[in-house]
C-alpha cells in the first residue's frame, strides 16, 4: 500500500526524530510504500532543522516550513496538497497517537470510508484528569448534537483518501477542525470506521491545547455544526 503520513509540528524537537524513525520501521516491516510530510509552523525550537536533517538521508521525507504559526487545520490541508499518494494518514507528532496502530487502520481502509483511531470506542485514554474530562464532555456533546454513531470527534488520528481532505471546506483553525471535518464527510455520504487506540499523553514537549483558551472555540464549532452534518 502507498501512503502519505502528515505530521503537523510546532516545537516538537524532542519527538520528531524518534517518530520519523518509528514510522520508517513500520513502513519496512509492513511492506508499506510510505512518505512522511512534516508541516512545521516556524518552530523556534529547531523542529524543522531536525526534520530537514532526517530528510537529507531519506528520499521519502518532505519538510514544509511555513513562515508563521498558522494552525493545525491549515497544516493538514497543506500537507495533503503536498502528498504524492492518494491515501493519507493524519496524526499528532508527540506519540499520543500510537504509530503501531497504523497497519491495523490501513487494513480497514476501503474506498469511500475514513478510518479513525478512537479513544472512546473500546479504546483508552491515558492523560491528566482535566484533559480526559474535557475530551469526554466535548465528545459526548458531539454525539448528542451531531451523530451518535461516531464516538470520538476530536481524536484527529485519521486514514483517509486525499480527495476527502481536499474537498472539505474547513473554516476551523485548531484541533476543532476534526469536528468540522467529520461533519463534512458524514454529510457527503462517507462512512467513518473507528478503530480502538490507546491514547497516551505526551511524555516530551509541551501540549498545545489550553483548556480555557481552546475550549470555547471547540464548543462554538460544535454548536455551529449541530444541524448541518446529517445526510
Amino acid at each position: 500500500m502507498n501512503v502519505s503520513v502528515i505530521l503537523p509540528t510546532y516545537n516538537e524537537k524532542d519527538n520528531i526524530s524518534a517518530l520519523i524513525d518509528r514510522l520508517q520501521a513500520i513502513f519496512s516491516a509492513n511492506s508499506i510504500r510510505g512518505e512522511i510530510i512534516v508541516v512545521d509552523d516556524d518552530s523556534p525550537d529547531g523542529t524543522a532543522d531536525l526534520a530537514q536533517k532526517k530528510a537529507a538521508g531519506f528520499s521519502n521525507i518532505k519538510v514544509l516550513q511555513r513562515p508563521r504559526k498558522s494552525g493545525l487545520a491549515s497544516a493538514v490541508a497543506d500537507g495533503s496538497r503536498a502528498a504524492q499518494h492518494e491515501t493519507i494518514i493524519v496524526m499528532d507528532s508527540d506519540f499520543s497517537h500510537p504509530p503501531g496502530a497504523i497497519p491495523e487502520m490501513l487494513r480497514h481502509k476501503k474506498p469511500g470510508n475514513i478510518v479513525s483511531g478512537s479513544r472512546f470506542y473500546r479504546g483508552r485514554m491515558k492523560a491528566p484528569l482535566f484533559k480526559m474530562l474535557s475530551s469526554i464532555i466535548i465528545n459526548r456533546l458531539s454525539r448528542i448534537l451531531i451523530d451518535e454513531q461516531i464516538h470520538d470527534y476530536t481524536g484527529g488520528f485519521f486514514v483517509l483518501d486525499k480527495v476527502m481532505m481536499q474537498n472539505a471546506q474547513i473554516s476551523s483553525t485548531g484541533g476543532e477542525y476534526a469536528i468540522e471535518f467529520l461533519c463534512h464527510v458524514v454529510k457527503q455520504g462517507y462512512t467513518v470506521e473507528e478503530i480502538p487506540i490507546t491514547y497516551v499523553f505526551r511524555k516530551k514537549g509541551v501540549s498545545k491545547t489550553r483548556l480555557f483558551h481552546d475550549g470555547p472555540r471547540y464548543l462554538k464549532r460544535l454548536w455551529k455544526m449541530r444541524s448541518g452534518c446529517r445526510r
